[in-house]
């Protein structure tokens, strides 16, 4: 193969460096919650090869070339927040980066909630990331800061809210987000990602303007079927939010005209602070890329039309694919 390939398991030396399955590992242990090297996020997710933006092609491996944090919209200095002064939770207000209260990395989330990968996690939060009630968090803390929403957003939620427009407002409150590139490995045809979305705006909150937002946007798309670079969406093509086809840990219940039978129960709610809310569980998300070209991919979270209950991501396991399938999200297999 070449020096830009994955190794993959199997007693292969794709790289050619002369030792076969070499691929680094074990980058996420021992890493600090604050998560403030956003290069240990990168690790939190499993992504262990950094590479060099500048190594000559014939020593030019796959790898991470930059990560930082970035607004939804890719800015890195906030607006004016819906709520400033005395009330803000961490560092967050008007000119400032991304609160640094709303990343983070852990090995538990709550009493059940485990990595999918490795030892740890990457979180992004509307509120504290972490496990557990935060003060104020995740019932409504205030991380007073804001952005555009990303191009494109937020999209109608005609789908999931039938004849209800609801999505008007291009405002995101108390966001953040991670903005990756990569060189993918020559001999990949795609990559998958896992996360698990929290929100404490189940069962108050469903179908109204109040809708938090988890996007992965990805350039360049290799996809028909993708709108505004998100590749996490569910059957219907709605985004991920309270509204979208799979909340199934909750409550069981009618809530905003909608029929949310919950099959997967309330037991990962344990210990999260979510408690009596709605989350995901682990959901895998693959898109298809180009062997050996540089990608730029985005995971965004924001409040919409507020700045009060809070939403919580979980994203781990990021994993290259011999295939390029089309972009799809379910859940990963057991």
């Amino acid at each position: 193969m070449n020096p830009g390939a994955y190794d993959y398991p199997g007693k292969v030396d794709e790289d050619c460096n002369g030792v076969p399955d070499d691929e680094p590992k074990g980058c996420d242990e021992g890493l600090a919650v604050e998560a403030n090297d956003a290069m240990d996020a990168v690790r939190a997710m499993g992504l262990c090869r950094i590479a060099d933006p500048n190594a000559p092609l014939s020593t030019r491996t796959w790898g991470v070339l930059s990560a930082k944090y970035v607004f939804p919209d890719g800015s890195t200095t906030s607006d004016t927040p819906k709520l400033f002064g005395t009330d803000c939770v961490g560092d967050g207000q008007k000119g400032t980066p991304p609160n640094s209260l709303s990343r983070g990395i852990v090995t538990k989330f709550g009493n059940v909630t485990e990595p999918t990968g490795g030892q740890s996690m990457f979180v992004l939060s509307t509120g504290v990331a972490r496990s557990g009630v935060q003060g104020m968090s995740p019932a409504g803390a205030h991380m007073c800061t804001a952005s555009r929403t990303p191009t494109g957003f937020p999209t109608p939620s005609e789908a999931a809210c039938p004849g209800q427009d609801i999505d008007t407002d291009n405002s995101a409150y108390d966001a953040i987000a991670l903005e990756l590139e990569i060189r993918t490995p020559t001999n990949a045809k795609g990559f998958s990602f896992d996360f698990n979305f929290h929100t404490y705006e189940y069962p108050n909150f469903i179908c109204s303007q109040y809708n938090d937002f988890f996007v992965a946007l990805l350039w360049p798309v290799h996809a028909t079927n993708v709108l505004h670079n998100n590749i996490c969406f569910d059957a219907q093509g709605n985004p991920v939010s309270v509204n979208n086809g799979f909340l199934e840990v909750c409550p069981a219940g009618t809530h905003g005209g909608k029929v949310f039978e919950c099959p997967l129960g309330t037991g990962e709610l344990l210990g999260t602070g979510f408690e009596g809310r709605g989350a995901t569980s682990w959901l895998r998300t693959t898109a298809p890329i180009e062997p050996g070209e540089t990608i730029k991919l985005r995971f965004a979270i924001w409040d919409m039309g507020d700045d009060g209950f809070d939403s919580t991501v979980l994203l781990d396991n990021v994993t290259w694919e011999l295939e390029g399938l089309p972009p799809f999200t379910d859940r990963p297999p057991k």
